[in-house]
């Protein structure tokens, strides 16, 4: 354990300090050596004399039992008996120092700090230090000054727990913080990838089909600019030859010419149609769907058309997939069906197109055509590359059921909803993240590697009175003094080099000049568009929390300043009766030492006669409430016992208990009616 630091060291060290210059200048002016053992024998610190290789005792005052519990007799009949007495966890160091010491007596050694184990089990905090010294025959020796420092290092484990509780509390928010943040990033990254992958495999099949559907374009385009118009031009010959003709036979052929020729005619039209009938373009799906139905029917297929979609458009391949979809099943039911009936519906269900073609004739077995019929096949994919799905179901015997699933947008309208979906579920992340670090306490922060900041949050535009939207890109150096610049930038760097987390206390100057104390967790933070790591900080402002440690150490000190010169015996008991605090004067009444008294019972210090009234007064105050005086008597250590004139009170422990307080003076020799 490191020596406490010189802002936090007991106000004891410096009167250690103090008494040992005071001895010094005493043994220049050669006062008695009675008077200096007097001097010293009622300091409550421990001093000792050995011979300089440390094998003899030449003095050790009697505050060596009253911190160490032992007597003094020990050290003089084996000054290694100190060395039995050191914690094991301190025993090794602190001999080697000791040790030090002793062999180069005339260097300056810094103070030492130590656990020593009393007869009872328990530990005390001792702080001292060696130093040489003459007697008057000029001989070196080496003196030693000790004193008990455990109360103030119980309060400095205090403080280290709190900071440490604080520190958690800190680690934990930025733990959630950094899971949130590494949430939404892959989140974010696995959308993307899965969006890549379906626009590349879409954009594939979305190009197969435009090129499939403008082939078939220009095939309908040539029929028509070409083999029809010269067949209408040959029907046209002909039937100027025949209006012409006078032979029979020649008649005959031309009639003939002229009824093959309007077969020609007829077929082109109907091949056209099938390959992108006009009415696909002009009216719709809806009409061309229509046209079909008719012409169906001409062939023999009476076909029931439910069209609920109240005349809606939607992009050319959307629109071109339905037709083909209703057009290849009902081709199928003509040929393969065996039925002159059949239904088919097209309907909106939420955002997908749903298209269901139902005939009652022989049906198949799914699974013994369904792979290795082209057209159904053919039905499957030009689904499945606009993104939607089919389902064929058969039973022999009960008709078939085709029913397709198409979404309203093509895939490149569909990636781009899914791609605005996507941004407006990051925006929202970000904002509810913002939202979270805009209502916590804590100052948060993210710097690039170069120190301009990245993002605030709305702590630390209140705190530097600055408005996040003009602050962003600027650094240290335009809010604070060049001092505490280097300071962040330093730890700043630290961190970024580590790769690690840290937490630093640091001291900041506020917009009004108050310097405040932070204790910041500092870590790395992955950075954006594959660049070097950021730095992001989470600052809990603690400067109200220290000041408050101070004035209640400032407050315990006055209350024991004050209660230790009251001419008064003073105590406060817990519930159970132990001492949790006695005053100088009540310890000298008694002949006891703090450690003697703390945790003890009145059972434990008087007779059993005293005890018990003792006890029974302090429970009427426990049940009463009140203040209460009474007339006691008690021994005053060793002697006979005293009248002690009472006054008992509760007292709150501040965790909802209650203890019970007393002041007393002695009574024997006065019959007052001093009252408070």
């Amino acid at each position: 354990m490191s020596q406490l630091p010189e802002t936090e060291r007991p106000l004891v060290d410096r009167q250690a300090v103090d008494d040992d210059a005071a001895i010094r200048r005493l043994m220049q002016f050669s006062l008695s050596a009675d008077f200096l053992r007097r001097l010293i024998e009622r300091s409550h610190r421990a001093f000792f004399v050995f011979s300089p290789d440390g094998k003899q005792t030449h003095y050790v005052s009697p505050a060596f039992e009253q911190i160490w519990g032992r007597p003094r007799s020990l050290l003089y009949e084996s000054p290694a008996a100190w060395h039995d007495t050191l914690h094991p966890e301190d025993r090794e160091r602190i001999t080697e120092l000791a040790s030090k010491n002793f062999h180069n007596p005339l260097e300056a050694h810094p103070p030492l700090e130590y656990r020593i184990t009393l007869p009872d089990g328990g530990v005390k905090w001792i702080w001292g230090y060696l130093f040489s010294c003459e007697d008057g025959d000029g001989r070196t020796l080496i003196c030693g000054i000790s004193e008990d420092v455990t109360e103030a290092k119980v309060a400095a484990v205090s403080r280290e727990a709190a900071k440490f509780a604080l520190e958690e509390t800190v680690r934990a928010r930025t733990t959630e913080l950094l899971d949130l943040n590494e949430r939404l990033q892959r989140e974010i990254a696995q959308r993307i990838e899965t969006e890549n992958s379906l626009r590349k495999q879409r954009d594939y099949l979305n190009q197969l089909i435009h090129a499939q559907d403008l082939e078939r374009k220009f095939i309908s385009y040539d029929i028509h600019d070409g083999a029809i118009q010269n067949v209408i031009a040959a029907r046209m010959h002909l039937e100027a030859g025949l209006r012409n003709a006078e032979l029979n036979d020649a008649r005959r052929e031309i009639v003939e010419a002229h009824r093959l020729l309007e077969n020609v005619l007829q077929e082109s039209r109907r091949i056209i149609a099938g390959i992108r009938p006009p009415t696909l373009d002009d009216l719709g799906v809806g009409a061309a769907v229509e046209e079909q139905v008719l012409e169906n029917e001409r062939q023999g297929l009476l076909v029931e058309l439910f069209d609920r979609t109240a005349g809606r458009r939607w992009s050319p391949s959307i629109e071109m997939t339905i037709y083909r979809v209703i057009q290849e099943s009902l081709s199928n039911v003509r040929r393969h069906g065996q039925t002159d009936r059949a239904r088919v519906e097209v309907a909106m269900r939420d955002d997908d197109i749903a298209v269901t073609v139902t005939d009652w004739g022989q049906g198949f077995k799914p699974a013994d055509v369904a792979e290795r019929e082209f057209g159904l096949r053919g039905i499957r994919d030009r689904v499945a590359a606009v993104g939607g799905t089919v389902t064929i179901s058969s039973e022999i015997g009960r008709g078939t059921v085709v029913s397709a699933v198409i979404p309203s947008l093509d895939p490149e309208q569909a990636a781009a909803a899914q791609r605005a979906r996507a941004e407006q579920a990051l925006l929202m992340s970000r904002t509810r993240m913002q939202a979270v670090l805009d209502r916590t306490p804590a100052v948060v922060f993210i710097k690039d590697r170069d120190g301009r900041y990245e993002f605030i949050n709305r702590r630390w535009e209140e705190l530097f009175h600055v408005d996040r939207n003009t602050f962003i890109g600027l650094r240290d150096t335009d809010v604070f003094p060049p001092d505490v610049v280097a300071q962040l930038r330093a730890n700043d760097i630290a961190v970024l080099e580590s790769g690690e987390a840290k937490t630093i206390e640091e001291a900041v100057p506020s917009n009004d000049g108050e310097v405040r104390d932070y204790v910041s967790v500092k870590f790395p933070l992955p950075g954006e568009d594959g660049r070097g790591p950021s730095l992001c900080g989470i600052a809990t402002d603690i400067t109200e929390r220290k000041r408050e440690v101070r004035e209640m150490r400032e407050t315990q000190n006055r209350f024991f300043s004050f209660m230790d010169h009251m001419p008064m015996l003073a105590w406060i008991k817990d519930a159970a009766g132990k001492y949790v605090y006695a005053n100088n004067r009540m310890l000298a009444a008694q002949g006891k030492t703090l450690e003697q008294v703390l945790g003890k019972t009145d059972f434990d210090i008087f007779p059993a006669h005293v005890a018990e009234q003792l006890r029974a007064h302090d429970c009427q105050v426990l049940q009463g409430g009140d203040r209460l005086e009474f007339r006691e008597s008690a021994p005053a250590g060793e002697g006979p016992e005293v009248v002690w004139k009472s006054f008992k009170f509760p007292v709150d422990a501040g965790d909802g208990s209650r203890l019970v307080g007393g002041i007393a003076y002695d009574a024997t020799q006065t019959d007052d009616d001093f009252a408070i």
